[in-house]
């Protein structure tokens, strides 16, 4: 018997994993209750890194040159874009590189994917003059833009398409997320398709496990969405011959994640859990927050049991990659447990939000949008971000952008003759 807190609730382990709730699955959603969300944002993160260039101009420094990395979302350059944004972001082996922003995100209307069509024109316009500098080790951006005060940027292109990883962001609702994968994504982007069916599997390895239960369609949705985080944060953990501490460090090193937020790396809520939470039917989310233990029960069991997912464990088992370009790489632990970031998500407190080594995950709080065919219904925002993995050079971005928006339209039932998928194939391996 294990304590859960100091509400002195237990935790049975169950090495079986056959631990289940009392609750039975639900049907796919109904195409009355399709969601229609209010607004499509859309970022691409390209490989061209910026700094600013600072001239020295007092004492014995007069004259050199320094150039300071940007911070994370500050303005590249003095010109103001109708309707994207060019701004720094943080490139993984350090200093900041150019992204494009959509912004305003844009309404889900006929209106909004004419405005889209426009916007990536202009986007492609502006890309097209960085890239005559494409061929040069390095460059200043008043080439572009014109404007004398933009000649502090400096712009080190990563290569001679302006290649850019996309990364679209919706609010749906919660009871939507299994069924990503549905008639309606005929529609989306090739890019977007391994998405769309990681996701699919996710929900039916959910269903699978959870094959004795009775849940609300939004509970379905939540513990999709827990489910790849806790999936993806042990990772091969499970297929490995020996015990796990038995392992040298640079095979640790290999099995961990680069940076924590890469468990988000196909869905990422950008709303926080402690919301969504309170977005599941109230007597559902009141019987779990007055039964900790059944809410750990139902969460673990759809991952795969107590046996696989230890609740003492880490939220990311496999660890963090540290010093991994060093001759001595390890991994160090990620400091949440499963049980603490489950523990607190009814209670209104997803640990997940501002731990060190992240500033997405939950970035947004608790903010959602008014989906729904009244825009009566509260709906949590997600980022898909599978897609970036594929680098598109920016002739690409403009088909791109215009094929998820149709993919978004018709996922929420605005397209003609699209609707919903009845089921999913629930015998789907998540491993395979």
């Amino acid at each position: 018997m294990r304590v859960l807190d100091n509400r002195k609730e237990t935790v049975q382990r169950k090495d079986d994993g056959t631990n289940r709730g009392g609750i039975s699955k639900p049907p796919p959603p109904s195409l009355s209750n399709l969601p229609i969300q209010c607004a499509v944002g859309f970022e691409f993160e390209t490989g061209w890194q910026v700094v600013r260039q600072e001239v020295m101009s007092a004492g014995k420094r007069g004259g050199q040159i320094r150039r300071h990395v940007l911070n994370k979302r500050e303005k590249v350059g003095r010109q103001n874009h109708n309707g994207f944004k060019v701004e720094a972001d943080r490139a993984y082996m350090g200093g900041s590189e150019l992204e494009f922003i959509i912004y305003p995100p844009l309404d889900e209307s006929v209106e909004g994917m004419m405005e889209l069509q426009r916007i990536m024109s202009e986007i492609q316009v502006y890309g097209e003059k960085l890239l005559v500098h494409s061929g040069k080790r390095s460059f200043h951006l008043d080439a572009v833009t014109g404007i004398p005060e933009d000649h502090e940027f400096v712009i080190f292109p990563g290569d001679s398409d302006l290649e850019g990883g996309p990364q679209i962001t919706s609010g749906l609702d919660l009871s939507m997320i299994p069924f990503l994968l549905s008639p309606s994504s005929s529609e989306a982007p090739k890019e977007l398709q391994s998405t769309l069916v990681y996701m699919a599997r996710v929900g039916a390895t959910v269903m699978r496990n959870l094959d004795r239960a009775e849940y609300s369609p939004e509970l379905h949705g939540l513990l999709t969405m827990m489910a790849s985080y806790l999936i993806a944060g042990r990772g091969q953990l499970g297929m490995l011959a020996e015990p796990y501490h038995t392992y040298d460090d640079l095979t640790k090193a290999n099995l961990a994640v680069e940076y924590p937020k890469i468990i988000a790396d196909t869905l990422m809520a950008r709303t926080d859990f402690g919301r969504l939470f309170e977005l599941l039917p109230e007597d559902e989310a009141i019987r779990f927050r007055n039964n900790p233990q059944q809410w750990l029960d139902i969460v673990i069991n759809a991952c795969g049991g107590y046996k696989e997912y230890d609740p003492f464990e880490s939220v990311i088992e496999r660890g963090i990659q540290k010093d991994i370009y060093s001759d001595h790489p390890s991994a160090e632990e990620f400091p949440l447990s499963r049980l603490e970031w489950i523990r607190d998500i009814p209670f209104g407190k997803d640990r997940l939000v501002g731990l060190p080594g992240d500033t997405s995950m939950g970035y947004l709080g608790k903010k959602t949008e008014k989906v729904g065919r009244h825009s009566d219904l509260d709906a949590g925002i997600f980022e898909f971000r599978g897609a970036q993995g594929n680098k598109l050079p920016l002739r690409r971005w403009p088909s791109f952008a215009m094929e998820s928006f149709r993919y978004i339209l018709a996922l929420n039932g605005k397209s003609p003759n699209i609707g919903i998928r009845q089921g999913i194939n629930s015998d789907i391996n998540i491993n395979a």
